[in-house]
């Protein structure tokens, strides 16, 4: 996922002549998003698709309150 902080460039204006490697990203410009923020960046529909998936197929979680709060923290892998 793109780094918000840098916008993707992996370093921060600091001055008109000066420059900072971004401290988020490391200056990659990506950082790796967590099921969490992958779940709140989806549109309106494509949340109800997967939570119907997730609830009743019972794919990719258990009904299980702190296995849920565990995968949220996890990185999200596509």
């Amino acid at each position: 996922m793109k780094c918000s902080e840098c916008d993707g460039v992996g370093y921060k204006k600091i001055s008109a002549t000066s420059c900072a490697i971004c401290e988020r990203c490391g200056g990659t410009g990506e950082i790796a998003q967590t099921n969490e923020e992958w779940l709140r960046n989806l549109s309106f529909n494509d949340f109800a698709r997967v939570l119907y998936c997730m609830i009743i197929n019972g794919e990719r979680i258990r009904p299980d309150l702190a296995y849920i709060k565990k995968w949220l923290k996890e990185k999200h892998d596509e």
